[in-house]
C-alpha cells in the first residue's frame, strides 16, 4: 500500500463506521425501546465494522509482505546458485584440502610476500606455477621434466606400495663411468629408499642392460650389481646379443611404479660416449604406454638371467663375527647355522684372527628373500636373549628357526663383546646386553670409512648412535633428554641412549584398569619392563607387540582389535602380519 494511499484509510473507515451507524440507527427504533439501549447497538456494530476494516486491511498488507519475501528469497536463491556455480572447482579443491595439504601450502605461500625479499616472493612465484604445471600434467596423465629429475623419483619410490620393476642401460646412468648414478648422492638415496620399501613389502626387480660387450666384465658395474642383489633387490643382466635386440624397443632408463605409472629418462639422441646428457624425464600415466612398458618388461624379464660370479652362480657377500672371548668358534658356529635358515650359503671362511676372535665368513645368497628372513630373525634372536622366551614351532621351518636362534642367543650368553656384521643386519654385544637391527645407507657408509668399529663394539655403538642423533632427531628436540614414559629413566651412556630408543618401538599391551575386557598401549624400557609375557609376533619381519599379565594366558578379543587397528591384516598365505607389509605382497 503506498503512502498516499495509507494516508486516506483512517479517514474513510471512520467515514464508512459513520454512514453504517447511521443507516443502523432507524432499524434499532423499530426493534429496540430503550433509547440508551439502542445507541449502545448502534455503537457496538460500528465498532465491528471498525475492526473487520482493519483487519481486511492487514491481511491485504500481510500478503503483500509474503508475496514480497518469496520474490526476495526467489532472488537471493539464484544469485548463491550463480555464485556456487561460478567457484564449484574451487569449492572442490578446498573440500580436499585437509586430506592433501592445501591449506598448509596456501597459508605459508600467502605469508611470504609479507616481509619478504622481492627475489625470495619470485623464487616462490616460479615454484607455486611449477606446481601448477605439475598438477595441471597429472589431470593430462603425461608430465615432462628438463634434465635429469630428482624429487619424481624419491617420490615415487617413497609412495610406491606393490612393486617397482626398473630397466636400466649403464650408459644413460652416466657420471664420468658406466654405473656412476649409483655412486651419487641421488643414486644411494634412492637405493635406501628401494630397500625401505622392500622391508615394507614392496617386490624391486631391476634389469641391467649391456649393450656393449666390454661392459660384462665390468667391475664397477659388478659391483653395483652385487650392492643390489644384497639389498633385496631381485636383479638380472640382459647380455649381448640378447641386449642389443632389446635395444630396438628399450634405449633409455625405465621404471615402473606400481604397474600405474612409467619414469623414463630420456638422453640426448646421437651421443655415444660414456658421459651422454639427460634431455628430459617423462612420467607417464596413460594406460596404454604403461601397458606397453609392462609387455616389454615381462618379455626382457624372461630373456635376462640372474647374475653370475665364475662358477660360484650368485654374487656373495660378507660376514664378519667378532667376539672378546678367546675362542669364538661356537658363536660362528651359531652363526652359520642362522644364515643357513635365512638362506644363505657359506662357501669359504678366513683365517680367524685370535686373542680376542674376528673372523670373515663369504656367503652366498640361495634365496632371494634371505635377507629380508634375517632381519626378521635379528629380532627374534634380540628377543630371546631379553626375555628367554622363542616362538613355539608350528612346522618344520619354524623348528629349524627357533633352534638356531636358542643356539646363537646361548652362544652370546657367556661373552661379554659381540659384534656379528652382515651387508646390512648389525648385532652388537656389549656390557651384558644385545641390540640388533637392520643398517641405514648412512649407517653403512660409517661402517666402510671405519672398519676398526667391528672390534670395538662400544666405540661403535657411540659412532652409530651419532649418525642416527644427527641424521633423524628434530632440533628442537636436541635439548630434551631421553626418558622412558613408564619409569623416566634417563640413560646417559651412547649405547644405552641407543637401546632405549628401540627399547620404546616396541608396544606392550596391558589389561585397561578401567574398562574391563578391553588393553591398553604403553612404552616400557629394560628396567620397567614386564616379566610374564607374550609376544606377538608378525612372521615377515620379526615386528609386534608383547602381551602382558593376565593377557598372556588368555589374550581376548581385544588384543585382536588393536592389531586390526594398528594395520595388521591376514596375509595371502594365511597369516597375520603386521602392517609394514602390503595386503596380497608375498
Amino acid at each position: 500500500m503506498s503512502v498516499d494511499k495509507r494516508a486516506y484509510s483512517v479517514p474513510r473507515k471512520i467515514l464508512i463506521t459513520m454512514v453504517v451507524g447511521a443507516l443502523l440507527f432507524p432499524l434499532t427504533n423499530l426493534l429496540l425501546d430503550s433509547t440508551a439501549t439502542k445507541v449502545l447497538a448502534t455503537v457496538v456494530v460500528g465498532a465491528v465494522v471498525l475492526i473487520v476494516q482493519f483487519l481486511v486491511d492487514l491481511q491485504r498488507q500481510l500478503r503483500a509482505i509474503e508475496g514480497t519475501q518469496i520474490e526476495q528469497i526467489s532472488e537471493v536463491r539464484r544469485a548463491v546458485d550463480d555464485t556456487f556455480a561460478k567457484i564449484s572447482p574451487a569449492t572442490e579443491l578446498f573440500g580436499q584440502a585437509e586430506a592433501t595439504g592445501l591449506t598448509e601450502l596456501v597459508a605459508r605461500a600467502s605469508a611470504i610476500d609479507r616481509g619478504g625479499s622481492s627475489l625470495v616472493s619470485r623464487f616462490a612465484q616460479v615454484e607455486l606455477h611449477r606446481m601448477s604445471y605439475f598438477l595441471n600434467a597429472m589431470i593430462e596423465r603425461e608430465a615432462f621434466y628438463d634434465g635429469e629429475d630428482r624429487e619424481w623419483l624419491l617420490a615415487l619410490t617413497r609412495s610406491t606400495d606393490a612393486s617397482i620393476d626398473a630397466i636400466s642401460v649403464p650408459k644413460v646412468d652416466a657420471d664420468g663411468a658406466a654405473v656412476g648414478f649409483w655412486r651419487t648422492d641421488l643414486g644411494l638415496r634412492y637405493l635406501s629408499l628401494q630397500h625401505e620399501a622392500i622391508v615394507r613389502g614392496v617386490r624391486v626387480r631391476r634389469i641391467f642392460v649391456l649393450q656393449r660387450p666390454e661392459l660384462v666384465n665390468d667391475p664397477d658395474l659388478l659391483s653395483v650389481v652385487r650392492a643390489q642383489a644384497e639389498l633385496g633387490i631381485d636383479v638380472r643382466v640382459l647380455h649381448p646379443p640378447a641386449a642389443a635386440s632389446a635395444a630396438k624397443v628399450i634405449r633409455h632408463d625405465i621404471t615402473l611404479f606400481d604397474n600405474a605409472l612409467s619414469y623414463e629418462v630420456v638422453p640426448v639422441p646421437g651421443l655415444s660416449h660414456e658421459k651422454p646428457l639427460i634431455l628430459y624425464t617423462r612420467l607417464a600415466m596413460r594406460e596404454d604406454v604403461v601397458n606397453k612398458h609392462i609387455e616389454r618388461y615381462q618379455q626382457l624379464w624372461a630373456t635376462a638371467v640372474p647374475p653370475a660370479a665364475g662358477d660360484d652362480g650368485e654374487f656373495g657377500t660378507e660376514v664378519t663375527v667378532y667376539t672378546s672371548a678367546d675362542d669364538g668358534e661356537p658363536l660362528r658356529d651359531a652363526v652359520v647355522e642362522l644364515l643357513d635358515v635365512a638362506g644363505f650359503d657359506v662357501h669359504e671362511l678366513s683365517e680367524p684372527a685370535r686373542g680376542s676372535w674376528f673372523q670373515r665368513l663369504s656367503v652366498r645368497r640361495r634365496d632371494s628373500r634371505a635377507m629380508e628372513k634375517l632381519s626378521a630373525l635379528a629380532g627374534k634372536v634380540e628377543r630371546a636373549a631379553e626375555l628367554k622366551y622363542i616362538d613355539a614351532p608350528r612346522s618344520e621351518t619354524d623348528e629349524r628357526e627357533a633352534k638356531a636362534i636358542a643356539k646363537l642367543a646361548d652362544a652370546m650368553a657367556g661373552v661379554d663383546e659381540v659384534v656379528i656384521r652382515t651387508s646390512h643386519v648389525l648385532f652388537v654385544k656389549t656390557s651384558g646386553r644385545l641390540v640388533s637391527w637392520v643398517l641405514t645407507e648412512n649407517e653403512i657408509r660409517m661402517l666402510h670409512e671405519n672398519p676398526q668399529f667391528m672390534r670395538s663394539p662400544h666405540d661403535l655403538m657411540a659412532a652409530l648412535d651419532k649418525v642416527r642423533f644427527l641424521r633423524h632427531e628434530p632440533a628442537r628436540e636436541l635439548a630434551q633428554p631421553l626418558r622412558c614414559p613408564t619409569c623416566g629413566h634417563s640413560p646417559a651412556e651412547a649405547q644405552e641412549r641407543w637401546r632405549l630408543r628401540r627399547e620404546l618401538t616396541i608396544a606392550w599391551l596391558h589389561p585397561s584398569p578401567d574398562c574391563p575386557g578391553e588393553v591398553v598401549e604403553r612404552r616400557h624400557c629394560r628396567q620397567c619392563q614386564p616379566r610374564s609375557v607374550q609376544p606377538v609376533v608378525c612372521p615377515l619381519c620379526g615386528d609386534g607387540p608383547m602381551i602382558t599379565g593376565g593377557l598372556a594366558d588368555h589374550p581376548p578379543g581385544a588384543v585382536q582389535s588393536w592389531l586390526l587397528s594398528q594395520g595388521w591384516h591376514q596375509s595371502a598365505g594365511g597369516d597375520l602380519v603386521c602392517a609394514a607389509h602390503t595386503r596380497g605382497v608375498q
